[in-house]
């Protein structure tokens, strides 16, 4: 069964059913991720790009949280 383009869950082999059907004992279980897909991973952060937080106030670079950087959102531990 496909969930996502990269993800597949499982089937009990030679069944044919899904694997959430037969452990859970009911079609409303929840699936059983069995694959991850290719992951790509996003360039880093340019330091000198203005940040803001969630009420759109100019922060600085050692301010943690929900952190806006170039229009997307990060969390800075």
């Amino acid at each position: 069964m496909q969930l996502a383009s990269n993800v597949n869950m499982g089937t009990v082999s030679g069944s044919g059913e899904n694997i959430g059907d037969v452990i859970g004992g009911s079609k409303r279980s929840k699936p059983i991720v069995t694959e991850v897909g290719k992951v790509t991973v996003r360039p880093k952060v340019d330091d000198n790009a203005p940040r803001y937080n969630l009420g759109g106030q100019r922060i600085n670079k050692e301010a943690r949280g929900l952190v806006i950087v170039n229009g997307r959102k990060y969390i800075q531990r």
